[in-house]
């Protein structure tokens, strides 16, 4: 079982990570080209395509748990396949003439200065033309992982990123593009991450030949209940960024902005990491509680919590131990290092708290018990938001900064709390 456990645990977690590397070797590359405001923009911006990454990630995990659910229906498989693949295409056109029309008034909302405006709008204007392969690449992985493709979908992403290094460097450097490079090179990098998941689908009968492209409203209906709580994971990591950069804007404007960023880069990569546990244990937990084993899938969880406890522990006293690297490497102001290095630490202390907040939550919607998933996904921003107007009443800046120590704290509470619970209520009498 501890075998199995590290199969397909480990492999993802480093393929999520990469994933995230994408928004951070853009950060690097711009930070060193363009400084601390080219670094606001992309924080600022980025949650604009963050839609778009958790709703690939929302189709691509609900079709992976159905299609574990389903291990032995092979017509069922195709028709989840082609559903899923429609549900891409239809929410990429309209997410591509949505952002074309709308993202101005988003990005002021965003709380975007008139020195970050331009940068932010280049930025946000070039992805958009990458939407479908951004959306594809990202539903691919978790899909390839329940058809036991896990170390795939690692190389894929590895693949994709190390792209994405060398693009970045020629488009930032050598050719000057600016923002508009990196979102070139982010866009070319995700195709070919798509390309490399499809050619191994493909390759194993599992694609063109295999999908069945129809409408099956059951099925999308499905898909969409599931992908809520992938969904949601996704989208609220972005949706406190946009709480946190409009208080600190109100408290410590700029200059809070660009250390927030500078955290964020790097809170962004722990979170992954952390989230990747849970998101690896799904494919496992999944097929047990569909051979209605219940009891190992249980004994899964057990295992992911106790490593989320000691991974999560040694993943802060690394990141602390390693935080004045980040500022260099981002080329930050030395203002802004200097008071990144005092507030980092705040959030570091919060990785083990992600790790059970997402493994528990990656336990409830892989056995389909979606409303236990969705209040945990969901109260994260809630929670963030109450506190992070509550706590500067007293505190000033300092109060926005602990909001989110404060919020992930009693999230985990919740979270322990509520597993105990439908533990309780589920065992047979």
């Amino acid at each position: 079982m501890i075998k199995n456990f590290c199969k397909h645990v480990f492999p993802t977690m480093f393929a999520l990570a990469f994933s995230g590397i994408y928004a951070i070797i853009d950060g690097l590359f711009i930070g060193q080209k363009l400084g601390d405001a080219g670094l606001s923009a992309i924080n600022i911006a980025y949650p604009l395509p963050a839609i778009i990454f958790a709703l690939g990630a929302g189709i691509g995990m609900a079709g992976g748990v159905l299609l574990s659910l389903h291990k032995d229906d092979e017509k069922l498989q195709r028709k989840i396949l082609g559903n899923c693949l429609l549900m891409i295409i239809v929410s990429s056109l309209i997410s591509m003439i949505s952002f074309q029309l709308f993202h101005k008034p988003i990005l002021i909302f965003f709380k975007a200065s008139p020195t970050i405006m331009p940068y932010a709008t280049t930025y946000i204007q070039t992805l958009i033309f990458g939407i479908f392969f951004n959306m594809l690449g990202t539903a691919l992985s978790p899909i390839v992982r329940n058809f036991e493709g896990q170390m795939m979908a690692m190389f894929a992403m590895c693949t994709g990123c190390i792209a994405n290094v060398i693009l970045d460097y020629i488009a930032i450097f050598p050719l000057n593009l600016g923002l508009g490079g990196a979102a070139l090179a982010t866009i070319t990098s995700q195709a070919l991450t798509a390309l490399i998941l499809i050619i191994y689908l493909q390759k194993r009968g599992l694609f063109l030949h295999f999908i069945i492209i129809s409408p099956d409203l059951s099925l999308i209906k499905q898909i969409a209940k599931i992908g809520i709580s992938p969904f949601g994971i996704s989208i609220c990591a972005n949706i406190i960024l946009v709480i946190m950069n409009r208080q600190l804007a109100l408290y410590g404007h700029d200059h809070a902005i660009a250390i927030y960023a500078l955290i964020s880069y790097v809170y962004y990569i722990a979170q992954l990491l952390m989230q990747g546990i849970g998101e690896g244990l799904q494919p496992l937990i999944s097929r047990a509680i569909g051979l209605n084993k219940i009891n190992e899938a249980k004994k899964y969880l057990n295992i992911g919590l106790v490593f989320t406890i000691l991974f999560g522990s040694m993943l802060t006293l690394l990141l602390i131990a390693k935080q004045s690297l980040f500022p260099w490497l981002f080329g930050t102001s030395y203002d802004v290092g200097k008071d990144f290095i005092t507030i980092f630490p705040l959030f570091a202390y919060t990785c083990v708290f992600i790790g059970l907040i997402k493994t528990i939550t990656a336990y409830f919607y892989a056995a389909k018990q979606n409303r236990y998933a969705y209040l945990l996904i969901f109260l994260e921003p809630l929670l963030v938001l109450i506190f992070s107007y509550l706590l500067p009443l007293q505190w000033q800046l300092n109060g926005v900064w602990a909001s989110i120590f404060v919020a992930q704290l009693c999230l985990a509470i919740i979270a322990v709390v509520s597993l105990i619970l439908w533990q309780n209520k589920s065992e047979p009498r």
